[in-house]
């Protein structure tokens, strides 16, 4: 799929772009949400440097952040799906309006 897009000429952009950025910001998001759960299980002890739980911690804390974090992902996949929405619904000829989400104008032409 992705060797398709790039042969298109995409250039790593559209639908494979939005579904990794989405793949990796839900697992980092479920990872930190349940190694969470582990150090609150541990009480104190989870927040002990020497302890896997701690290790586990940093390591699905950095999940979030490193290769791009997920405020980062979060803005390729909503630019994705503006772009996806412009294709179906392409603006409108005419329309002078200067909001960032043009493209849903209601302006006649």
């Amino acid at each position: 799929m992705a060797c398709n897009g790039l042969g298109k000429g995409d250039g790593g952009r559209g639908d494979i772009h939005k579904l990794c950025a989405a793949s990796i910001m839900v697992t980092s998001n479920m990872l930190l949400s349940a190694v969470d759960k582990a150090v609150q299980i541990h009480g104190g002890n989870g927040f002990i440097w020497e302890t896997e739980v701690n290790r586990h911690y940093r390591n699905a804390k950095i999940g979030t952040i490193g290769g791009g974090t997920n405020e980062i992902r979060r803005m390729i996949i909503d630019e994705e799906l503006l772009r996806a929405a412009r294709r179906v619904n392409p603006p409108q000829s005419g329309c002078r309006c200067r909001a960032a989400n043009a493209d849903f104008c209601q302006v006649s032409a």
